[in-house]
């Protein structure tokens, strides 16, 4: 599941996309022109799985699926809630609530609107998890 949830989706509205191959829970989207946030990995992501090291042998084994019954290239996404990610240009001087969130087409959240489209909007700078780590509610 995705560790960066700060404040909970709607459950009722999450529902299972094609997201491409080896996507990792978490990860902001554009889907459709819709803000989404992967809740599990895709199918087939490669974070699933577990390395063991014993006596100088090395074995991964295949980690669960992302989901029940998810192809390797779907995964389970939200288009609610509020997730922490780095933001391009976010700082503790950032207004709350007020500084709307962008997405550019490589997927990296920023505050420069420029072609980019609207993902949601800045709750908080936190700065914890990296420099420019802020709290987005997608979809607003």
């Amino acid at each position: 599941m995705s560790t960066n949830m700060i404040f909970s989706d709607v459950p009722s509205r999450r529902f299972v996309a094609k997201v491409g191959t080896d996507v990792a829970p978490g990860k902001a989207l554009l889907l459709a022109g819709t803000p989404v946030v992967t809740l599990t990995g895709s199918g087939d992501y490669a974070g699933n799985a577990i390395t063991l090291t014993a006596n100088g042998v090395t074995t991964t084994l295949a980690g669960g699926r992302g989901g029940v019954g998810l192809e390797d290239d779907q995964a389970t996404v939200s288009p609610t809630g509020a997730y922490a990610f780095p933001v391009t240009g976010a700082t503790s001087a950032l207004n709350p609530g007020a500084v709307a969130v962008y997405i550019t087409t490589g997927g990296v959240l920023t505050l420069t609107e420029g072609t980019n489209d609207r993902f949601g909007i800045a709750l908080v700078f936190r700065g914890e998890d990296s420099a420019t780590d802020t709290v987005v509610q997608i979809g607003v």
